[in-house]
C-alpha cells in the first residue's frame, strides 16, 4: 500500500506493507520423522519518507520506519515433536535524516539514521556523499554508508543433527565506500558502474569446528569485500524494459 503527497517539489510517502513467508524443511525427504522443521514468518513494515525544500540550495531528505517481525516454528527429530525455532516476535524503529546541498554541478549530502532494536538496543549510522554532474548525462558519485543486520531466527535459534545456530550473535555492522559512474547515453539506455570497499564486524557465517561435525553460526570477525557492479538498461517505451547486470 503506498500513497504520495507532492506539493511544489516537497514529497510525502507513505508505504505499508505486509509479507507471509513458510518453510518446510526436511533432512531426508525418504524418512521425514528423522528432521522436520515448518516456520511461518510475517514481517509488517510501515514507512514513511519525504523530501523538504529549506532556503536554497539547502534541502532534507527524511525517513521514519517501524517493524515487527515474528516466527511461529514446530518440528519433528527422531520422531517426536519440537518446538523448532519456536515463538519469537522483534521490533525495530529507524529514523534517517539527510541534509543537502546542491551547489549546481555539485550536491553534497551527509546525515545519519538512528536504528532502536527491541532485542539489541540502539544503533547509530552514519551517511554521506558527493555527486558530480560531469556532463547533462553522466554523474560521478562518491557514497559512504554505514548498515546494520540483526541476525536471522535461523542464525540464532536453529538446532538439527547437522546445524546449530547460536544465540551469542552481535548485530553485523557494515561500513561502505562507493564510487559510481551513472550514464544516459540517450533516452533509452542508460549505464551504472560501481566499485566499492565493504568492512562488516560481527560477520556471522556457518563453520565447522572439526571435519564431519556440526554447522555452527559463528561470528568470525571483520571481513573485508571489494568489488565491481555494471548495469546496463534499456526503455524503448514505458511498459518495456530490459536490463544487464553484472556483479
Amino acid at each position: 500500500l503506498k500513497y504520495a503527497i507532492d506539493d511544489e517539489g516537497d514529497v510525502i510517502r507513505a508505504t505499508a506493507s505486509t509479507r507471509l513467508f513458510r518453510d518446510d524443511y526436511l533432512l531426508s525427504e525418504r524418512s521425514p520423522s528423522v528432521y522436520r522443521n515448518r516456520h511461518r514468518t510475517i514481517t509488517s513494515a510501515v514507512m514513511m519518507d519525504g523530501l523538504r525544500h529549506l532556503p536554497s540550495p539547502v534541502a532534507l531528505r527524511w525517513r521514519l520506519l517501524a517493524e515487527d517481525e515474528r516466527i511461529d516454528s514446530s518440528g519433528i527429530h527422531g520422531g517426536a515433536p519440537t518446538a523448532g525455532l519456536g515463538q519469537h516476535d522483534r521490533q525495530r524503529l529507524g529514523a534517517t535524516l539527510l541534509p543537502e546541498v546542491d551547489l549546481g554541478d555539485l550536491t553534497l549530502h551527509a546525515g545519519g539514521q538512528v536504528l532502536m532494536f527491541s532485542d539489541s538496543g540502539v544503533g547509530l549510522l552514519a551517511l554521506g556523499g558527493v555527486e558530480w554532474r560531469l556532463t547533462p548525462g553522466q554523474t560521478l558519485a562518491l557514497s559512504y554508508t554505514e548498515t546494520a543486520r540483526q541476525p536471522s531466527f535461523t542464525e540464532l535459534d536453529y538446532a538439527s543433527p547437522t546445524s546449530l545456530g547460536n544465540r551469542g550473535l552481535d548485530n553485523e555492522m557494515s561500513h561502505e565506500l562507493g564510487l559510481s559512474l551513472a550514464s544516459a547515453w540517450s533516452a533509452e539506455v542508460h549505464t551504472r558502474i560501481v566499485v566499492y570497499r565493504r568492512e562488516t564486524d560481527n560477520t556471522t557465517d556457518w563453520i565447522r569446528a572439526a571435519p564431519g561435525g556440526r554447522w555452527l553460526a559463528t561470528d568470525v570477525g571483520t571481513v573485508v569485500t571489494t568489488g565491481a557492479e555494471m548495469e546496463a538498461t534499456w526503455a524503448p517505451n514505458e511498459r518495456v524494459t530490459g536490463s544487464l547486470t553484472y556483479a
